[in-house]
Protein backbone atom coordinates (compact mmCIF):
# COMPACT_ATOMS: atom_id res chain seq x y z
CA UNK A 1 0.00 0.00 0.00
CA UNK A 2 1.11 3.14 -1.07
CA UNK A 3 1.42 5.88 1.25
CA UNK A 4 0.83 9.33 -0.06
CA UNK A 5 2.08 12.20 2.33
CA UNK A 6 -0.10 16.08 1.44
CA UNK A 7 1.82 19.14 2.96
CA UNK A 8 -0.55 20.44 5.40
CA UNK A 9 -2.32 24.31 5.24
CA UNK A 10 -0.13 26.58 7.28
CA UNK A 11 -2.55 28.94 6.37
CA UNK A 12 -5.19 27.73 8.46
CA UNK A 13 -5.94 29.32 11.32
CA UNK A 14 -3.31 31.36 10.91
CA UNK A 15 -3.69 35.20 12.37
CA UNK A 16 -1.51 37.97 13.28
CA UNK A 17 0.05 38.12 16.46
CA UNK A 18 -1.38 40.01 19.86
CA UNK A 19 0.43 43.29 20.01
CA UNK A 20 1.19 44.70 23.15
CA UNK A 21 -1.28 47.10 23.52
CA UNK A 22 -4.26 44.28 22.93
CA UNK A 23 -2.60 42.48 26.06
CA UNK A 24 -2.25 45.04 27.96
CA UNK A 25 -5.90 46.20 27.05
CA UNK A 26 -7.54 42.80 27.84
CA UNK A 27 -6.03 42.96 31.44
CA UNK A 28 -7.01 46.21 31.98
CA UNK A 29 -10.55 45.32 31.09
CA UNK A 30 -10.25 41.95 32.92
CA UNK A 31 -9.20 44.04 36.44
CA UNK A 32 -11.16 46.45 35.72
CA UNK A 33 -14.58 44.45 35.51
CA UNK A 34 -13.10 41.80 38.54
CA UNK A 35 -12.69 45.17 40.55
CA UNK A 36 -16.28 46.13 39.61
CA UNK A 37 -17.55 42.54 40.80
CA UNK A 38 -15.86 42.10 44.08
CA UNK A 39 -16.97 46.27 44.88
CA UNK A 40 -20.65 45.18 44.19
CA UNK A 41 -20.52 42.30 46.72
CA UNK A 42 -18.65 44.42 49.33
CA UNK A 43 -21.48 46.57 49.08
CA UNK A 44 -23.95 44.15 49.39
CA UNK A 45 -22.17 41.91 52.45
CA UNK A 46 -22.12 45.93 53.61
CA UNK A 47 -26.10 46.44 53.71
CA UNK A 48 -26.68 42.85 54.29
CA UNK A 49 -24.37 42.67 57.34
CA UNK A 50 -27.03 44.50 60.24
CA UNK A 51 -29.52 41.64 59.97
CA UNK A 52 -27.23 39.03 60.50
CA UNK A 53 -27.85 37.63 64.12
CA UNK A 54 -24.61 37.64 66.21
CA UNK A 55 -25.06 34.06 66.88
CA UNK A 56 -23.47 33.54 63.11
CA UNK A 57 -20.26 34.33 64.08
CA UNK A 58 -20.04 32.49 66.78
CA UNK A 59 -18.09 29.09 65.20
CA UNK A 60 -16.02 31.00 62.24
CA UNK A 61 -15.16 33.02 65.67
CA UNK A 62 -14.30 29.53 67.30
CA UNK A 63 -12.01 28.89 64.80
CA UNK A 64 -9.99 32.15 65.25
CA UNK A 65 -9.92 31.64 68.73
CA UNK A 66 -8.41 28.17 68.56
CA UNK A 67 -5.39 29.09 66.38
CA UNK A 68 -4.51 31.49 68.99
CA UNK A 69 -5.30 29.49 72.20
CA UNK A 70 -1.29 28.49 73.21
CA UNK A 71 -0.91 32.79 74.16
CA UNK A 72 -4.02 33.23 75.60
CA UNK A 73 -4.48 34.14 79.12
CA UNK A 74 -7.32 32.04 80.66
CA UNK A 75 -10.86 33.47 80.73
CA UNK A 76 -10.89 33.58 84.79
CA UNK A 77 -7.33 35.61 84.92
CA UNK A 78 -7.89 38.90 86.28
CA UNK A 79 -6.97 40.81 83.25
CA UNK A 80 -8.77 38.99 81.08
CA UNK A 81 -11.76 39.38 83.75
CA UNK A 82 -11.22 42.80 84.55
CA UNK A 83 -10.50 44.12 80.09
CA UNK A 84 -13.84 41.95 79.94
CA UNK A 85 -15.09 43.97 82.64
CA UNK A 86 -13.89 47.43 80.84
CA UNK A 87 -15.61 46.18 77.44
CA UNK A 88 -18.99 45.50 78.36
CA UNK A 89 -19.23 49.06 80.30
CA UNK A 90 -18.09 50.72 77.29
CA UNK A 91 -20.12 48.61 75.09
CA UNK A 92 -23.15 49.40 78.16
CA UNK A 93 -23.01 52.67 77.52
CA UNK A 94 -22.30 53.09 74.09
CA UNK A 95 -23.55 50.12 72.12
CA UNK A 96 -26.25 48.22 74.24
CA UNK A 97 -28.10 46.81 71.14
CA UNK A 98 -25.07 44.47 70.81
CA UNK A 99 -24.79 41.28 73.29
CA UNK A 100 -22.17 40.79 75.86
CA UNK A 101 -18.39 40.68 74.47
CA UNK A 102 -15.83 38.44 75.75
CA UNK A 103 -12.34 39.99 76.02
CA UNK A 104 -9.18 38.41 76.39
CA UNK A 105 -5.05 39.40 76.81
CA UNK A 106 -2.55 37.05 74.86
CA UNK A 107 1.11 37.34 75.43
CA UNK A 108 2.50 38.08 72.27
CA UNK A 109 5.84 40.80 71.78
CA UNK A 110 4.21 42.56 69.32
CA UNK A 111 1.40 45.51 70.40
CA UNK A 112 -1.59 44.77 68.64
CA UNK A 113 -5.30 44.74 69.17
CA UNK A 114 -8.11 43.03 67.33
CA UNK A 115 -11.56 41.94 67.32
CA UNK A 116 -12.59 38.76 66.32
CA UNK A 117 -16.50 37.14 64.98
CA UNK A 118 -18.34 35.68 67.69
CA UNK A 119 -18.12 39.21 69.94
CA UNK A 120 -14.14 38.63 71.02
CA UNK A 121 -11.86 41.63 71.59
CA UNK A 122 -7.72 40.69 72.01
CA UNK A 123 -5.45 42.84 73.15
CA UNK A 124 -1.71 41.94 73.10
CA UNK A 125 0.67 41.84 76.49
CA UNK A 126 3.21 44.31 74.49
CA UNK A 127 0.14 46.48 73.68
CA UNK A 128 -0.92 47.07 77.22
CA UNK A 129 2.91 47.45 77.73
CA UNK A 130 3.28 50.23 75.17
CA UNK A 131 0.15 52.21 76.25
CA UNK A 132 0.79 55.05 78.94
CA UNK A 133 -2.32 56.92 79.28
CA UNK A 134 -5.87 55.84 80.15
CA UNK A 135 -6.89 57.73 76.90
CA UNK A 136 -5.06 55.85 75.05
CA UNK A 137 -6.26 52.15 75.99
CA UNK A 138 -9.71 53.41 75.85
CA UNK A 139 -9.61 54.84 72.37
CA UNK A 140 -8.37 51.05 71.27
CA UNK A 141 -10.87 48.98 73.31
CA UNK A 142 -13.59 52.00 71.38
CA UNK A 143 -11.67 51.29 68.42
CA UNK A 144 -12.47 47.39 68.50
CA UNK A 145 -15.76 47.47 69.86
CA UNK A 146 -16.72 50.11 66.87
CA UNK A 147 -15.51 46.95 64.77
CA UNK A 148 -18.19 44.79 66.22
CA UNK A 149 -21.01 47.62 66.05
CA UNK A 150 -20.38 48.02 62.35
CA UNK A 151 -20.15 44.21 62.02
CA UNK A 152 -16.91 44.74 59.97
CA UNK A 153 -15.99 41.10 61.02
CA UNK A 154 -19.38 39.24 59.27
CA UNK A 155 -18.39 41.87 55.96
CA UNK A 156 -14.48 40.37 56.25
CA UNK A 157 -16.11 36.52 56.55
CA UNK A 158 -18.75 37.34 53.69
CA UNK A 159 -16.16 38.63 52.04
CA UNK A 160 -13.53 35.28 52.48
CA UNK A 161 -16.03 32.80 51.65
CA UNK A 162 -16.80 35.14 48.13
CA UNK A 163 -13.23 35.01 47.15
CA UNK A 164 -12.70 31.49 47.89
CA UNK A 165 -15.40 30.60 45.49
CA UNK A 166 -14.93 33.18 43.11
CA UNK A 167 -11.65 32.35 42.70
CA UNK A 168 -12.57 28.93 42.00
CA UNK A 169 -15.45 29.68 39.59
CA UNK A 170 -12.99 31.82 37.30
CA UNK A 171 -9.59 30.33 37.31
CA UNK A 172 -10.88 27.98 34.33
CA UNK A 173 -11.59 31.18 32.36
CA UNK A 174 -8.36 32.98 33.28
CA UNK A 175 -6.14 30.64 33.39
CA UNK A 176 -2.59 30.94 35.43
CA UNK A 177 -1.65 34.11 33.56
CA UNK A 178 -5.37 35.87 34.61
CA UNK A 179 -4.09 34.58 38.40
CA UNK A 180 -2.48 37.41 39.48
CA UNK A 181 -5.06 40.01 37.92
CA UNK A 182 -7.83 38.34 40.10
CA UNK A 183 -5.07 38.74 43.11
CA UNK A 184 -4.08 42.62 42.21
CA UNK A 185 -7.76 43.12 41.29
CA UNK A 186 -9.16 41.67 44.97
CA UNK A 187 -6.31 43.56 46.94
CA UNK A 188 -7.37 47.20 45.96
CA UNK A 189 -11.14 46.72 46.24
CA UNK A 190 -10.32 45.18 50.27
CA UNK A 191 -7.73 47.44 51.24
CA UNK A 192 -10.00 50.50 50.06
CA UNK A 193 -13.10 48.84 52.23
CA UNK A 194 -10.96 48.13 55.31
CA UNK A 195 -9.34 51.82 55.13
CA UNK A 196 -13.19 53.16 55.21
CA UNK A 197 -13.49 50.50 58.29
CA UNK A 198 -10.68 51.37 60.55
CA UNK A 199 -11.68 55.34 60.23
CA UNK A 200 -15.35 54.50 61.14
CA UNK A 201 -14.39 52.45 64.13
CA UNK A 202 -11.50 55.14 64.68
CA UNK A 203 -14.88 57.66 65.08
CA UNK A 204 -16.70 55.01 67.31
CA UNK A 205 -13.42 55.46 69.88
CA UNK A 206 -13.21 58.66 69.74
CA UNK A 207 -16.82 59.14 70.42
CA UNK A 208 -15.93 56.81 73.90
CA UNK A 209 -13.70 58.89 74.83
CA UNK A 210 -14.80 62.48 74.33
CA UNK A 211 -17.40 60.62 76.82
CA UNK A 212 -15.28 59.81 79.50
CA UNK A 213 -12.15 62.53 79.52
CA UNK A 214 -11.83 65.75 80.20
CA UNK A 215 -9.06 65.57 77.56
CA UNK A 216 -9.82 63.28 75.01
CA UNK A 217 -6.55 65.14 72.68
CA UNK A 218 -4.04 63.25 74.88
CA UNK A 219 -5.52 59.71 73.41
CA UNK A 220 -4.25 60.86 70.00
CA UNK A 221 -0.55 59.80 70.73
CA UNK A 222 -1.70 56.49 70.16
CA UNK A 223 -1.40 57.28 66.41
CA UNK A 224 2.06 58.80 66.63
CA UNK A 225 2.91 55.39 68.79
CA UNK A 226 1.31 53.50 65.15
CA UNK A 227 3.35 55.48 62.96
CA UNK A 228 6.90 54.97 64.51
CA UNK A 229 5.51 50.84 64.79
CA UNK A 230 5.14 50.80 61.20
CA UNK A 231 8.30 52.66 60.43
CA UNK A 232 10.43 49.83 63.38
CA UNK A 233 8.57 47.05 61.15
CA UNK A 234 8.70 48.22 57.55
CA UNK A 235 11.70 50.21 57.85
CA UNK A 236 10.56 53.28 55.95
CA UNK A 237 7.93 56.12 56.74
CA UNK A 238 4.44 55.74 55.78
CA UNK A 239 3.47 57.34 52.43
CA UNK A 240 0.61 57.85 49.77
CA UNK A 241 1.38 55.27 47.54
CA UNK A 242 2.11 52.59 50.31
CA UNK A 243 -0.89 53.31 51.73
CA UNK A 244 -2.54 52.29 48.81
CA UNK A 245 -2.09 48.63 49.60
CA UNK A 246 -2.37 48.66 53.44
CA UNK A 247 -5.23 48.08 55.24
CA UNK A 248 -5.10 51.01 57.39
CA UNK A 249 -5.29 54.81 56.71
CA UNK A 250 -1.84 56.78 57.13
CA UNK A 251 -1.48 57.52 60.56
CA UNK A 252 -1.38 61.45 59.75
CA UNK A 253 -5.13 61.16 58.11
CA UNK A 254 -6.72 59.76 61.19
CA UNK A 255 -4.98 62.18 63.84
CA UNK A 256 -6.32 64.70 61.60
CA UNK A 257 -10.15 62.99 61.41
CA UNK A 258 -9.57 62.23 65.09
CA UNK A 259 -9.11 65.66 65.84
CA UNK A 260 -11.84 67.26 63.42
CA UNK A 261 -14.08 64.61 65.58
CA UNK A 262 -13.61 66.40 69.02
CA UNK A 263 -13.70 69.53 67.79
CA UNK A 264 -17.16 68.82 67.60
CA UNK A 265 -17.82 66.34 69.84
CA UNK A 266 -16.69 68.47 73.77
CA UNK A 267 -16.14 66.05 76.10
CA UNK A 268 -18.58 65.75 78.93
CA UNK A 269 -17.90 64.47 82.16
CA UNK A 270 -14.70 63.74 84.41
CA UNK A 271 -11.36 61.63 83.74
CA UNK A 272 -12.35 58.50 85.95
CA UNK A 273 -10.99 55.44 84.56
CA UNK A 274 -7.15 55.72 85.21
CA UNK A 275 -7.02 53.61 88.11
CA UNK A 276 -8.60 50.70 85.97
CA UNK A 277 -6.66 50.95 83.37
CA UNK A 278 -3.17 51.04 85.07
CA UNK A 279 -4.39 47.98 86.64
CA UNK A 280 -5.08 46.49 83.85
CA UNK A 281 -2.04 47.08 82.74
CA UNK A 282 -0.16 45.72 85.59
CA UNK A 283 -2.05 42.40 85.52
CA UNK A 284 -1.45 41.94 81.96
CA UNK A 285 2.33 42.69 81.49
CA UNK A 286 2.61 40.72 84.47
CA UNK A 287 0.68 38.01 83.76
CA UNK A 288 2.51 37.24 80.04
CA UNK A 289 6.06 37.77 81.17
CA UNK A 290 7.03 34.71 82.85
CA UNK A 291 5.36 32.89 79.78
CA UNK A 292 7.17 35.43 76.94
CA UNK A 293 10.42 34.44 78.66
CA UNK A 294 9.69 30.74 78.51
CA UNK A 295 9.09 31.27 74.56
CA UNK A 296 12.10 33.13 74.05
CA UNK A 297 14.29 30.67 75.85
CA UNK A 298 12.67 27.94 73.71
CA UNK A 299 13.19 30.18 70.58
CA UNK A 300 17.06 30.75 71.65
CA UNK A 301 17.34 26.76 71.94
CA UNK A 302 16.02 25.95 68.62
CA UNK A 303 18.49 28.09 66.82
Amino acid sequence: MKIRYREPNHEVNKGKPETLYTFFSNVLILGLSMAGLLTAIKLIFSFAAPFVPYSFEYYPGMLFRNSLAASYLPNEHNASLLLTEEANRIRESFAPQIPSIQANVICSPIPNAFALPGLQIIFTSALLKELEKPEEFYLVLGHEIGHIVNRDNLELLGEMFFQIVFSVAVKPFVGSDGGWVLSTANTWTSRGFSRNQELEADEFGMGVISKLFTDPEEGLSLFTKFKAFIKKMSGKEEGEISSLSSTHPLSDKRTAKAESFLKNHPSVEANTFVSRFLELKTLGVDGCKERLSQKKRQDAELR
